[in-house]
């Protein structure tokens, strides 16, 4: 049976009698302590506590610290622990290297009651823990860093043996050095991808602000509240070029006049922000009326080419064709990118 041990300089018969006898405590820091081993067979174990740390070590002689996902989490500050699992699952998607365990976990029902669930959790060695760590995107996770090196350092020091030689403990710090150096290489990594993402952000800001303080409405804008709609309204209300270019220029011109926009080559675009509501309300009131003025158009057509409507006369009707085609790319052709 594993038994406490006094910290250097200190007599272990000066310890209260009342330490529980499952537990050893390590003779370089009495913060650490070891249980006895629990379970037989597979699922033997050891439970190992540093501080409020609580981890487990696999069989009877292992010496590789491991934490549970949900600890880990909680020590990382995520608001909901479960979603370690995963930024895990995403680091490991075949659980390659990965202590996996099956488990039930209880939930409370509101009518009462409780509901089991099968879970698969995670065991995390160190080197785990920091990779998660170093990808995890909480505040907290940098701040506890030093703090998980020091608990699983102190960890390996309450399972190794009281004869260990100091070359063993160097080679251990040294590996603690290696992961350190590959922490920060993977935060340097995160840090400019970082502020490249962080530059493209404040360029496309600029441009929205810029426009927000030209206080225009811009082309995207013009061509989906404006242009497109009415081109579609005359499409629709005509096979005619040269009726829907009189139609097109009557909307035109009632709608600048309607809103003041009236000044020579003034483009749909510069219209002030302000007058879009508005704008978009007359302009529906415009189209509304389009079929009606469509049809005394063309009336006026056949009355003067004599005929019912320049449908009849096959050449223009062909002419008319083509137009609307030209008209229909030229829609196309106006959208912004």
């Amino acid at each position: 049976m594993e038994q406490y041990a006094g910290s250097p300089g200190r007599n272990s018969d000066a310890e209260p009698s009342d330490r529980p006898s499952n537990t050893t405590r390590d003779q370089r820091d009495p913060y650490v302590t070891v249980s006895e081993v629990i379970g037989t067979g597979a699922e033997a174990h050891r439970m190992v506590r540093v501080g409020d740390w609580e981890m487990r070590v696999e069989g009877a002689e292992g010496t590789d610290p491991l934490i549970r996902d949900l600890d880990a989490a909680a020590r990382l500050g995520f608001k909901q622990p479960r979603m370690i699992r995963k930024l895990i699952k995403r680091i490991w998607p075949e659980n390659k290297g990965l202590h996996v365990r099956s488990t039930v976990e209880r939930t409370s029902m509101p009518q009462g009651g409780t509901r089991e669930t099968a879970v698969t959790e995670y065991w995390l060695t160190e080197a785990q823990l920091l990779k998660v760590c170093a990808r995890s995107e909480t505040p907290i996770a940098e701040a506890v860093l030093d703090e998980m090196i020091r608990v699983y350092m102190l960890a390996r020091r309450g399972l190794l043996p009281p004869s260990v030689s100091a070359k063993a403990l160097a080679a251990a710090e040294g590996r603690i050095a290696v992961l350190e150096a590959a922490v920060a290489r993977e935060t340097e990594v995160r840090s400019v991808l970082v502020a490249s993402l962080r530059s493209e952000i404040d360029v496309r800001l600029s441009e929205i602000v810029g426009q927000q303080l030209a206080g225009v409405i811009g082309p995207e804008v013009a061509f989906e509240r404006i242009v497109k709609p009415t081109e579609t309204a005359l499409l629709d209300a005509s096979s005619s070029a040269r009726i829907r270019a009189k139609l097109r220029r009557s909307v035109e011109n009632r709608l600048r006049a309607r809103l003041g926009f009236v000044e020579k080559g003034a483009r749909w675009e510069s219209l002030p922000r302000a007058d879009l509501a508005l704008a978009i309300r007359h302009l529906g009131a415009l189209l509304a009326d389009v079929p009606a003025r469509a049809a005394e158009y063309h009336a006026s057509e056949a009355k003067r080419t004599g005929v019912a409507g320049p449908l009849f006369d096959q050449e223009k009707a062909k002419a008319d064709a083509k137009a609307t085609k030209a008209a229909s790319a030229r829609l196309k052709a106006q959208r912004p990118n």
